[in-house]
């Protein structure tokens, strides 16, 4: 099994939290390590080998190999699976006052959901989609969806000063109050 934190590009560095590579032979690990946790961050999960399976304690989603998909805000735990096999993923948390930069969605749309990117960006998501499948290595996945997110956030061009002034300030306290 092999978890690598992945460095960013400079340019995504304000936005992204945490960047990370995931293998394994046979799967994801049983047990506490595949819940994902309420943390206020959206996550782009691309499993490039398998397919993974979220479950809220209601619903569960497939989410199919070489998908690209985004984990909202949740306020339940959600848990991960897969099938017990070879499983390669991708995976990106972005920053709390990152993930409103890459969409004009407001984030309240994806509070408690988990999408296919494509339902967020359409036919540019196939076309992401479709390079990261010919990539040849995780590294070059890795990159191709970094120039993605960049060329988004270019597009895009989304401050709100008062969001990034709250979010600092939660940060700051650690999001104790006074």
């Amino acid at each position: 099994m092999l978890l690598k934190l992945l460095n960013p590009k400079p340019r995504l560095l304000p936005y992204i939290d945490k960047f990370w590579l995931f293998e394994s032979s046979c799967g994801l690990p049983s047990g506490d390590s595949r819940v994902i946790v309420p943390n206020g961050r959206v996550k782009i999960i691309y499993p490039y080998i398998n397919s993974l399976s979220t479950f809220d304690g209601r619903v569960q989603n497939d989410h199919q190999e070489l998908d690209v998909f985004v984990v909202g805000l949740w306020t339940e735990p959600v848990v991960l699976s897969s099938k017990s096999q070879i499983t390669g993923t991708i995976g990106i948390e972005l920053s709390p006052a990152g993930a409103y930069r890459f969409t004009r969605l407001p984030l309240s749309d994806l509070k408690g959901r988990v999408v296919s990117l494509r339902d967020i960006y359409g036919s540019r998501a196939d076309e992401l989609t479709d390079k990261l499948a010919n990539a040849d290595g995780h590294q070059r996945k890795a990159d191709l969806l970094q120039d993605f997110l960049i060329e988004v956030l270019e597009e895009t061009l989304r401050e709100n000063l008062i969001v990034d002034y709250t979010v600092a300030q939660i940060q700051k306290a650690r999001g104790q109050s006074k």
